[in-house]
């Protein structure tokens, strides 16, 4: 069985965290709350109701292959959401390119991603069209 989760976990596993564990062997998946190193209380994703208990039940888990583009997972515990349970933010960087294939020449293109500031191309991706 292949490592999923990391050294950063926080409690105790039950019959359940055991189920996620082998869910995301046989799936390809790295939980990812475990991998970055935080405080005790960024960690926590549920309060018990009476508010002595904390623990980390909710999990990201992402496959393999994007691992290396996961920059940081935490909890967040000031977003009002009417629940006993914190939100969870995953920090991604992702680099955008493709090869293009062109009389079998193959070369890489990168995306211009600072074009999409351009308040007409934004309008123009809300609207759906392509003028």
């Amino acid at each position: 069985m292949k490592t999923v989760i990391g050294t950063q976990a926080m409690g105790n596993r039950n019959d359940n965290g055991d189920k996620l564990i082998s869910f995301c062997s046989a799936s390809g998946l790295k939980i990812g709350g475990s991998l970055f190193q935080h405080k005790q209380i960024h960690k926590g994703t549920w309060r018990s109701p009476d508010g002595n208990t904390v623990n980390q039940i909710d999990h990201i888990c992402v496959s393999r292959r994007w691992i290396s583009s996961l920059q940081d997972v935490r909890a967040y515990k000031g977003a009002d959401v009417a629940s006993d349970h914190y939100m969870i933010v995953a920090n991604l960087r992702i680099k955008l390119q493709t090869i293009c294939r062109q009389q079998g020449e193959n070369r890489l293109l990168s995306y211009n991603v600072a074009y999409l500031n351009d308040e007409k191309v934004k309008n123009r991706i809300r609207l759906g069209s392509e003028e």
